[in-house]
């Protein structure tokens, strides 16, 4: 058990070094940004959420409560809350009307 909980500890830190995150903490900030960012809008939403959270052993990715856009709004987005942090996810675009130019 013990040796179990030190490869743990290892694994988790390297993971920190690679993502350049300073704590566990802004370590799960990031993997739920990154789970967010790859979660498709529609019904197996909760699906691949649940995947990515067992894929981590259900401990690092701790997303609490999620809640997609309605499906009548122009623009999709994904809102999730961990602790005390909300995360906003957007939908990417193929409409040349979304893109703003900034010169």
């Amino acid at each position: 058990m013990h040796e179990e909980f030190q490869r743990r500890k290892k694994q988790l830190h390297n993971l920190c070094i690679a993502v350049k995150a300073d704590s566990l903490s802004d370590l799960q900030d990031v993997l739920c940004c990154m789970v967010l960012s790859e979660c498709r809008l529609d019904a197996e939403l909760l699906q691949a959420v649940n995947k990515f959270k067992a894929d981590f052993d259900g401990q690092v990715v701790c997303l609490e409560r999620i809640q997609p856009s309605s499906d009548h709004v122009p623009h999709r987005y994904l809102l999730a809350e961990t602790g005390d942090t909300l995360f906003a996810s957007f939908i990417g675009t193929k409409q040349y009307k979304y893109v703003v130019n900034v010169t």
